[in-house]
């Protein structure tokens, strides 16, 4: 038995240090995922459809708005209608931020005040809610901060509520919120994947080994992912984390059990002469292998079309 394991250790020391460098690479090299998700977690659609043709168009307005998009401050009154004296105020911010210098990353501030034959757009029909539309650069229009700050620059305190809201806000505030609930599902799924692991076996060796593979799979698939959507420009869905959470932990909790088991069986009706110490020892390579390429390859594939 002495032997067997000094040679099952020789065998690994090789494997051991490939996957030290390839997991090193992989925390050094993981991107912030909420900037991935941010930057390309768009559909990405075929060139010759509408919504794309209609992008394009949007990229090419002029008058100083090409590439940007629209966001709205909404003016809500919770008693009543808007007064005339709360209009004035909201016009008299809108006119001031409009003076000031490089209007604080807007391109352009329509009201029902500058377009009169819109009103019936910008004000609802019973006066209690007065929206201000602004075109704003792309990379602001999905940022949260940005929203705050442009909240805090249109807020008028007089008794109105002002809220900021567009479509890739309210995108982007999503995606982010499926990243939470991700990192949740995540912590509690490879928690219950290792207990099961420690009860089937009645060890803590084993659960503690699961959880390096696990992990080396998990960080190595999240790395790859993100770095193909920011390097290769590949679009990048909220979901891939979760993707990436339930395939290693349902994938890496079988083989775990049945190559445990496999050893365990070996182990107790093989003698030392009898046992291949290398083969044994490949069986634990092929999962993280394996994990990495199921969940990269329908990644690829899914945004192929993207390209055409």
């Amino acid at each position: 038995m002495k032997h067997f394991i000094k040679t099952l250790h020789e065998n690994r020391i090789f494997s051991l240090i490939i996957w030290l460098v390839i997991i090193f690479a992989a925390i050094v090299s993981l991107p912030n995922l909420n900037q991935v998700v941010m930057e390309a977690g768009n559909p990405q659609m075929s060139s010759k459809t509408q919504m794309s043709k209609a992008q394009r168009l949007e990229n090419q307005w002029g008058g100083g708005l090409d590439g940007t998009k629209s966001m709205n401050v909404v003016y809500h009154a919770d008693k009543g209608r808007i007064t005339n004296s709360q209009q004035k105020q909201i016009y008299a911010k809108v006119g001031k931020i409009q003076k000031s210098n490089g209007n604080n990353g807007i391109s352009r501030i329509t009201t029902a005040h500058t377009s009169p034959n819109g009103a019936s757009k910008f004000i609802s029909d019973d006066q209690s809610t007065e929206i201000v539309n602004i075109q704003v650069p792309e990379s602001n229009a999905k940022s949260s901060n940005f929203a705050n700050s442009i909240r805090s620059q249109f807020n008028v305190n007089d008794g109105l509520k002002t809220y900021v809201t567009g479509p890739q806000l309210i995108n982007q505030n999503n995606n982010e919120n499926i990243l939470n609930v991700t990192n949740v599902v995540t912590i509690a799924a490879f928690a219950l994947a290792l207990l099961f692991i420690a009860i089937a076996f009645r060890s803590i060796l084993a659960p503690i080994l699961s959880f390096i593979t696990m992990m080396i799979a998990y960080l190595v698939s999240l790395s790859a992912t993100a770095l193909m959507a920011t390097r290769l420009a590949l679009p990048y869905s909220p979901y891939i984390p979760l993707l990436t959470t339930l395939v290693v932990i349902l994938f890496g909790t079988v083989a775990s059990f049945f190559l445990y088991r496999r050893f365990e069986l070996v182990l107790r009706n093989s003698n030392d002469e009898d046992i291949d110490p290398s083969k044994v020892a490949t069986r634990s390579l092929v999962y993280p292998f394996t994990a990495v390429a199921v969940i990269t390859a329908p990644s690829v594939w899914v945004t192929l079309p993207s390209w055409l």
